[in-house]
């Protein structure tokens, strides 16, 4: 079985500044009222890992299995039109 990468581990690695970044806007998107998965993505992950990112996410807001398979697939098209 694969091994889960910490993803916001190896950003500390790579930019230790960036993780307090992160965690900032992930707070203002929060306190601005944002509801939503938020997730963290790299551009090395392949569609599959990226999908599954999403796929958690909406399932820690609380979405049914099946409208987070949606919405995941949903947001994997808009974030490959970025």
């Amino acid at each position: 079985m694969a091994e889960r990468e910490n993803i916001r581990e190896r950003i500390r690695k790579v930019n230790p500044g960036a993780v307090p970044l992160i965690r900032e806007m992930d707070r203002q998107l929060l306190n601005a009222g944002y509801r939503g998965a938020i997730v963290d993505t790299t551009e090395d992950m392949t569609e599959d890992e990226e999908w599954m990112a999403f796929f958690e996410g909406f399932l820690r807001e609380g979405y049914a299995e099946a409208e987070a398979q949606a919405k995941a697939t949903q947001w994997l098209e808009i974030s490959r039109k970025l």
